[in-house]
């Protein structure tokens, strides 16, 4: 057996050897194995016949073990005759061996272990290896020394932080993770932290994070920050300075940023207190701290319409996505565990004329549902109504030469009847002041026109009549004469046929047969026959209440959507066409039971060919306010324009516009008040703002930043009783801000510019 020196024959061909193996000895070896220049003894068997390739992995030459701590021990051997045992003996400060046998031998072996330096030992420990392969050829390797001492190396200290929002909101927070990895054999982690400091002209720090981690090798902590509560007036620009630091028993200290790796710590006194922070100081990442506070659902949740209820604190939300409405607590600003059942794809909220029941609109069939707001906000399932089908008869009546049985040529009248269907199932919905339902109809693929409808259940009725809306814009005619050539609609009628019989000198006008119920009681079928007006007549007089309008079904039918909202007393209720150019508002007056003029919103805002994004009416209706793609409009109840504010138009975003719930009469022409909440409304916007415009002289009086964009319905309502104090909310606003996520803001006297 003898040493191989650099420069001889016999290291030549170990080395030579050891590349031979690179296709069968794992790459780590081969590479430690051809660069260990005469560290590897072997003894020789037959004559050129080399021992086993052999390495210590671990320990590395120099490292420093702190008495009592442990370091790793790792050695790995490979001969293509196969090792039939591998064995490491350490000397010195620690002493100990670790043997292994093969049987059979094995072409590549391993021994990985830690070894323990005893407390108080001192000096060094000496590792060597020893392989021998199955023909009794033994190579060794070794000589690596490891020092027993104080650990001056600090731990690796890495920090990764989740991107910084551009906008946050109080309750937002940031997650940090600081991981800490001890250096081999080191004192062990003992502090692990994060420190973040909010950069202002003094550096003051908002948040300081130090948890104790037990002695360890590596460890992790995962923390977060919110923006500061403190904040005075929103939106503030903030920006925060993070760091995380560790460090080991021995007090040896690393920190870092989330630029880089592990960084020499630094010590800084702020406010009297010492803080570890990093060297180089970190970038200051930035955020603008925003109003309101935001509301996850759950996936695949989404918000078609949200209704508040300030007497019991709650928010009900149209979950349409889940098929359910779910509840906010607006006092403990919490979504509530129950999840209340209605129909199908729920869309319209609304509530009855004594507050205690909750409407709900089931856009995914043809019934509303009703559910009781006291008690266990359960739907009362055998009061649920179902919608009426609603058909459109457009009727031709023409004259027509022909020849008479007689063989005299005559002029004649024939009738053609089209049978025109719309969609029942219900969309935004409202109840009026004389407890009628009035709410409009989604349209679908096989019906593509919507409607409004007025739903009513008079005393003695059986069941609820629904009726479809005639508009003035689609004019009530009189009775047709027969007597030239006409076109009409009829409407609220069940059927509607036509009867051949021969033309001859007494029959010259169509026979028809029309069917109908009477109004309450849709068993009570009645039958009107004869000449079209007499056939009409006879209905009229056992109670039917057919309708005729204009030939043009699209003059009485709205495109999808078609959004509703009533004044506070009830009497009236708007609705407005959406997802059309120049969509038209209308009025419903519950008291005369009629609507207003119709007219386009063309006429409103000034030949833009607007798109209507919502609609809302003041506390006694006498003023509105309509969302366009480009602005808000503010219109009277016999829909004469006011005034407007022009926003950027946007396909997405700002979808929302609000009046004041005290907003109860028209204003005057006159000075605007310093301070009058009912003369104010609220408009979203696609830039993360809701503005806050006065509706006299329609002048912004105030600007309100949120995280996210409002996308989808804005509502409104007084703030919650209970607050006291000069800075209270004055209004409390509601967004749906899309991704099934909502936004609660309460508006407060700060937020209006004066």
């Amino acid at each position: 057996m003898h040493r191989a020196n650099v420069g001889t024959r016999e290291t030549s061909k170990r080395i030579t050897f050891a590349r031979a193996l690179v296709g069968v000895v794992p790459p780590l070896l081969a590479t430690l194995l051809a660069a260990c220049q005469g560290d590897t003894l072997y003894d020789s068997g037959p004559k050129d016949m080399p021992g086993p390739a052999i390495a210590v992995v671990a320990p590395t030459p120099g490292i420093v073990v702190a008495p009592g701590k442990t370091f790793r021990l790792q050695v790995q051997a490979s001969d293509s005759l196969g090792i039939s045992s591998l064995q490491v003996d350490f000397s010195g400060a620690a002493t100990g061996t670790v043997r292994r046998d093969y049987t059979p031998a094995q072409d590549f072996v391993a021994i990985d272990t830690v070894v323990t330096v005893p407390p108080g030992a001192t000096g060094q420990v000496k590792v060597e290896a020893t392989a021998r392969n199955r023909a009794g050829v033994v190579a060794r390797a070794g000589n690596v020394a490891v020092t027993v001492g104080t650990d001056q190396v600090p731990p690796a200290v890495t920090l990764l932080v989740d991107s910084m929002p551009a906008r946050m909101e109080l309750t937002d927070s940031v997650r940090v993770r600081v991981r800490a990895v001890e250096n081999p054999g080191g004192a062990g982690v003992a502090l692990i932290s994060a420190t973040v400091l909010q950069v202002t002209s003094t550096g003051q720090i908002i948040q300081r994070i130090q948890p104790t981690i037990a002695v360890l090798d590596t460890a992790t902590i995962r923390v977060s920050f919110a923006a500061p509560a403190r904040a005075d007036s929103l939106p503030a620009d903030r920006y925060f300075e993070i760091y995380g630091f560790a460090q080991d028993s021995a007090g040896n200290c690393a920190a870092a940023t989330p630029a880089g790796n592990s960084l020499p710590c630094r010590k800084l006194s702020l406010d009297g207190e010492d803080l570890t922070i990093a060297e180089p100081r970190a970038t200051a990442l930035p955020t603008k701290v925003v109003a309101g506070r935001s509301f996850g659902l759950e996936s695949g949740s989404v918000i078609a319409d949200m209704y508040p209820d300030t007497l019991r604190g709650r928010l009900y939300i149209a979950n349409y996505g889940q098929s359910r409405i779910d509840v906010l607590d607006l006092r403990a600003q919490q979504l509530l565990p129950i999840k209340v059942l209605a129909g199908a794809h729920p869309w319209g909220l609304a509530t009855n004329i004594t507050d205690d029941t909750l409407i709900v609109a089931n856009s995914g069939g043809t019934n509303i549902s009703r559910i009781a707001l006291d008690g266990n906000l359960t739907e009362v399932t055998q009061d649920r109504i179902r919608t009426q089908t609603a058909d459109f008869f457009a009727v031709k009546y023409d004259l027509r030469d022909t020849v008479l049985s007689t063989g005299v040529r005559d002029t004649i009248f024939v009738i053609n009847i089209t049978l025109e269907d719309f969609s029942d199932r219900p969309q935004f919905i409202a109840q009026d002041s004389h407890r009628r339902l009035v709410y409009s109809t989604l349209p679908t693929p096989g019906a593509t026109l919507g409607t409004i409808r007025v739903l009513e259940k008079q005393p003695g009725w059986a069941e609820a009549e629904s009726r479809l809306a005639v508009l003035p814009n689609a004019p009530d005619t009189l009775l047709p004469t027969f007597e030239k050539p006409e076109e009409f609609g009829l409407v609220n009628i069940d059927s509607l046929r036509a009867i051949d019989h021969p033309i001859d000198a007494t029959n010259r006008i169509p026979i028809v047969r029309i069917y109908d119920h009477v109004p309450g009681f849709p068993e009570r079928v009645i039958v009107g026959y004869g000449g079209f007006g007499e056939a009409l007549a006879q209905l009229r007089a056992q109670g039917s209440d057919w309708h005729i309008t204009d030939f043009d079904k699209r003059l009485l039918s709205f495109s999808d959507t078609s959004f509703v909202a009533a004044s506070g007393n009830r009497r009236f209720v708007a609705f407005g066409e959406g997802a059309a150019p120049n969509g038209r508002i209308v009025i419903w007056d519950a008291d005369s039971v009629t609507f207003s003029n119709g007219i386009r919103m063309i006429d409103l805002v000034g030949n833009t060919g607007e798109n209507l994004r919502s609609v809302d009416l003041s506390s006694n209706g006498d003023l509105g306010v309509a969302r366009g793609l480009r602005g808000a409009y503010y219109f009277t109840r016999d829909l004469r324009l006011q005034g407007s504010r022009e926003l950027p138009a946007t396909p997405v975003g700002g979808s929302g516009a609000v009046l004041d719930r005290r907003s109860y009469d028209m204003p005057a022409y006159g000075p605007y008040p310093g301070y009058d909440p009912s003369r104010l409304s609220y408009v979203a916007t696609d830039k993360n703002t809701i503005k806050i415009y006065d509706t006299v002289h329609f002048a912004e009086r105030g600007e309100i930043a949120i995280r996210d964009n409002v996308v989808g319905p804005l509502r409104v309502s007084l703030p919650l009783r209970g607050c006291s104090g000069s800075n209270c909310p004055i209004a409390k606003l509601y967004g749906a801000t899309g991704n099934g996520t909502l936004v609660v803001v309460d508006v407060l006297p700060s937020d209006i510019k004066q």
